[in-house]
């Protein structure tokens, strides 16, 4: 081959290979549109407000997910230009569009796109008659002088507890896969001026992150992500990245907590039901599959399309690693996995096995802390609240009847200063106690006493602390130390 053609080869193939890949890359794209506007007018005493966006560590948060571009030109506020979007991210401050570029935006989101503001982008197309309806409130104070650190609760609830609700207390997907977390960042303060506004997550009662329906598309806005620090805080990575899958059409799980089982327990139907873990933006039907069995001598696996998951315990100890597809209405996939831990015999924390069953006596009005499956879930941040009321009881059933010596108590602030531990085989003909606390002071309570056969037990509450809370747990722990 000529000394000429060879370099024109070499080139000629790498601009085929390189719009092969291009025409391979099937993720959603998202366009990122960054830059500053002019700076608003500001009392003398303060300098122009200026930002850095750091566009490259957004891309690198989101690009296993979707293909990002990244654009400082807002010509490309065009209806043809946005057309391959499912996602418009304004990482900016103080960009005013022209109307012709404003309704182009308005357009492509109320026709089923979305638009997602990161922290000073809530403070772009403020020449929007529409733009305070679009984000659900108002801007209304902010950034504090220097970052402080608090607490990220991905709850949506209120802080207060006087029985009645402003909105729902429903989890958003997006912040139902993750857990609280501390941030240092800077905190603006937003008001919301929609009841439809659904709050993904909060710091010190303020949203910093929330989602509303906008025409047939999804207008969110996440304010946390000051710095290169605050966006390197793995919170923000998973808020960010939960949200910006979640727009695109990804379902979004919830993780799956490790599960042990006996190996004597045969057949185990419903062992999970991994529908109540999953949602997508279009609330429709997902549909799940096996994406694989590493350890398929230890459990079969079987999972319907709904996401209803059997196993088939083969009787041998082991682990066996399992992958779920979960594939949503619009064609995109999300992988959640998870361990199955098979033992001959019990070990560690008896009430940590599948079957195994709690009760209670009553619950606080909260729904955040009604469910008596807190208990044994293995969660340190979910708990169970009873009514304020004398006595009160949490009861574990353990599933068959085993040997123990130790319960372990997590007690939230509203502890008891007044308990017994009781055991049974069966609580309707009686409780036999093995441990009375007279003067509890919270915290963790680990409780020995001489070992016991027996399959229930619980704690018996007879005084509160706080008399105007009820009881309050995290977990109830057995153990055969």
């Amino acid at each position: 081959m000529s000394p000429f053609k060879r370099p024109m080869m070499l080139a000629l193939l790498a601009l085929l290979a390189l719009s092969q890949a291009r025409a391979a890359d099937t993720r959603p794209k998202v366009l990122v549109l960054t830059g500053s506007g002019p700076s608003l007018p500001h009392a003398q005493q303060y300098p122009p407000w200026v930002h850095e966006f750091q566009n490259e560590e957004v891309a690198r948060i989101l690009e296993d997910s979707v293909h990002v571009d990244v654009v400082g030109d807002l010509s490309v506020l065009d209806e043809a230009r946005l057309a391959p979007y499912e996602v418009v991210v304004s990482n900016s401050l103080f960009l005013t569009p022209t109307p012709a570029q404003l309704e182009a935006l308005r357009n492509h989101v109320t026709g089923g796109k979305a638009l997602l503001t990161l922290h000073s982008g809530i403070l772009s197309f403020l020449n929007a008659d529409f733009y305070e309806e679009m984000i659900g409130g108002l801007f209304i104070g902010g950034p504090t002088k220097d970052p402080g650190t608090f607490d990220v609760v991905t709850e949506n609830m209120e802080f207060w507890y006087y029985g009645y609700a402003f909105r729902p207390a429903r989890r958003h997907p997006v912040s139902a896969a993750l857990g609280d977390f501390e941030a240092t960042d800077e905190l603006y303060y937003f008001q919301p001026g929609d009841r439809d506004l659904q709050v993904i997550a909060r710091a010190e009662n303020h949203p910093v992150m929330w989602e509303r329906r906008w025409g047939s598309g999804r207008v969110m806005s996440l304010v946390l992500g000051h710095d290169l620090r605050a966006k390197r805080n793995p919170g923000y990575r998973a808020l960010l990245r939960n949200g910006v899958r979640w727009l695109a059409g990804y379902p979004v799980v919830q993780p799956v907590r490790d599960m042990r089982v006996d190996a004597d327990a045969g057949r185990v139907e419903g062992a999970l039901d991994l529908a109540r873990l999953a949602a997508d933006r279009e609330t429709g039907p997902l549909e799940f599959s096996l994406a694989g069995v590493d350890g398929d001598d230890v459990v079969d696996v079987h999972l319907d399309r709904r996401g209803r998951l059997d196993l088939d315990v083969r009787g041998r100890e082991g682990v066996a690693t399992v992958t779920v597809a979960v594939r949503g209405s619009r064609g995109l996939a999300s992988t959640v996995a998870f361990k199955v831990a098979v033992d001959a015999r019990r070990h560690g924390d008896l009430a940590r096995y599948h079957g195994v069953r709690a009760q209670v006596s009553s619950v606080e009005a909260r729904d955040d802390v009604k469910d008596a499956g807190h208990l044994v879930d293995g969660d340190p941040a979910t708990r169970w609240a009873s009514a304020s009321v004398d006595p009160s009881w949490a009861m574990v059933d353990l599933g068959r009847t085993l040997a123990f010596n130790t319960v372990a108590l997590h007690w939230d602030e509203a502890f008891a200063t007044r308990y017994e531990i009781q055991v049974s085989d069966d609580p309707a003909r009686g409780w036999r106690t093995v441990f009375t606390e007279s003067d509890g002071d919270g915290g963790h309570d680990e409780i020995r006493f001489p070992t016991v056969q027996a399959r229930h037990v619980r704690m018996l509450g007879h005084r509160r602390k706080v008399p105007q809370w009820g009881y309050s747990l995290y977990e109830l722990a057995v153990y055969n130390r």
